[in-house]
């Protein structure tokens, strides 16, 4: 089917071309000139190549955000950094509070290993005469 005379697409058709089979299917001239409308446009603006370019864009706008981040670091990093360890004290332990530490230490070592009443009898022992009769008690006990 050729196009009505007095159609604006008629100069345009040719045997062969998408035209044809648009007028061949009976559709009016308005229709076609809309579908030939829009075949321009996704030859001259592909979405493939715009959705692109949005990516590209985006990447170069993440890019410069980057640079930027670097660039406000860069003075952090090379300052003059503070000694390590300032934040806490180095205790100095006497020798008499080392040996403390080391009875302490064995008194509740021997202490875990004992029964609540064997506990109780090592306690006393500990408040009358001392820490090292008391290790020796519970050593007695524990074995």
């Amino acid at each position: 089917m050729t196009p009505r005379p007095g159609c604006a697409d008629a100069a345009r058709y040719r045997p062969g071309s998408d035209l044809e089979s648009d007028f061949r299917d009976g559709q009016n001239c308005s229709t076609v000139r809309r579908r030939s409308i829009r075949l321009k446009l996704q030859i001259l603006v592909p979405t493939r190549n715009t959705a692109l370019a949005t990516e590209i864009r985006a990447i170069r706008t993440s890019l410069g955000q980057l640079q930027r981040s670097f660039d406000r670091l860069v003075p952090i990093l090379t300052a003059k950094a503070p000694p390590v360890g300032t934040g806490r004290r180095k205790l100095k332990i006497t020798p008499a509070r080392r040996a403390a530490l080391k009875l302490q230490g064995r008194y509740l070592g021997f202490m875990r290993q004992l029964k609540p009443a064997q506990k109780a009898k090592v306690k006393k022992v500990r408040a009358v005469k001392g820490i090292r009769a008391a290790i020796a008690t519970a050593r007695k006990l524990a074995s």
